[in-house]
């Protein structure tokens, strides 16, 4: 007779700990993004078809922070306080989802 084989249990992530994830990594994705913009505003052409393209495919990011008072002020060539603003709201945002999840995980242990 053999002993009982030991059989490992399946691991499940709560869904705390997906969403953690989940805030993590889109916020690392668009914050890439928006410093990739910045780049590409610095010291990309002025008038390349990448340039265009990538400038209007972040767009959408830029465009509530290019709404508020001074937004849209040019800085350096075609980089606007809005370019710069962007980043930093993205950061906080996720601190803060980051923030609500950890309360849910501190309620949900006790």
């Amino acid at each position: 007779m053999q002993p009982p084989r030991v059989r490992r249990p399946k691991v499940s992530r709560p869904p705390t700990r997906l969403g953690r994830s989940a805030v993590v990594e889109t916020g690392s994705a668009l914050g890439t993004l928006l410093l990739v913009r910045i780049v590409v505003t610095l010291l990309g052409p002025e008038r390349s078809g990448f340039t265009w393209w990538f400038d209007r495919v972040t767009e959408p990011l830029i465009w509530p922070a290019s709404q508020l008072p001074g937004g849209d002020v040019p800085l350096v060539r075609a980089l606007t306080v809005a370019d710069l603003l962007t980043p930093f709201a993205i950061a906080l945002l996720g601190a803060v989802a980051l923030g609500i999840i950890a309360g849910w995980e501190l309620e949900g242990s006790q």
